[in-house]
């Protein structure tokens, strides 16, 4: 079940390890590149 605040987002019941890396790929990427700058995150509601 999604529980995301919009439903066509997030991850699916189907998906496989390759299609959630593509998924977050860009929040990891951000993440790592914000870590201690103070600055915002991109939207988690990929």
């Amino acid at each position: 079940m999604n529980h995301w605040l919009k439903p066509d987002k997030g991850f699916k019941p189907d998906m496989d390890f390759s299609d959630i890396d593509k998924l977050i790929c860009d929040l990891i990427i951000d993440d790592k590149n914000k870590k201690g700058t103070k600055k915002f995150l991109l939207n988690p509601y990929v």
